[in-house]
């Protein structure tokens, strides 16, 4: 989503062989592999005001966090987000899992499911 949004229009399958993807999804810190294509990684533990930041800067974070702990999930482990709106009461995700989106959870319901992956992030840039 992220990089469909910077113009690279790869396909799944495509972008799953660069980062070494398993069947059952991708390590979160392959991420970091872009950077071989050109791409600035900026991939760390974020404070959620650092992400604010960068939405306000028309930056999309990359959110990685616990699905078994998202209402929509019925799946668990870890699972990559879009961040797209952060509000006083919520948040606004894309997911790829999801047939519609973004899809709004909680700002807490957020938190939880986020701090179980130790608020790892990752904002990609050219």
């Amino acid at each position: 989503m992220v990089l469909a949004a910077l113009g690279d229009d790869r396909t799944e399958a495509q972008w799953a062989s660069l980062l070494g993807s398993y069947d059952f999804g991708t390590p979160s810190s392959r991420v970091t592999r872009l950077a071989s294509l050109g791409y600035r990684v900026d991939y760390k533990r974020f404070s959620l005001e650092e992400l604010a930041a960068h939405l306000e800067s028309n930056r999309y974070p990359i959110v990685f966090v616990r699905a078994d702990l998202l209402p929509w999930a019925d799946f668990g482990g870890f699972h990559a987000l879009v961040l797209t709106e952060i509000t006083p009461s919520d948040v606004a995700l894309l997911d790829p899992a999801l047939e519609h989106s973004p899809t709004r959870l909680s700002r807490d319901g957020f938190l939880v499911a986020w701090e179980e992956f130790d608020c790892l992030a990752a904002i990609i840039s050219r």
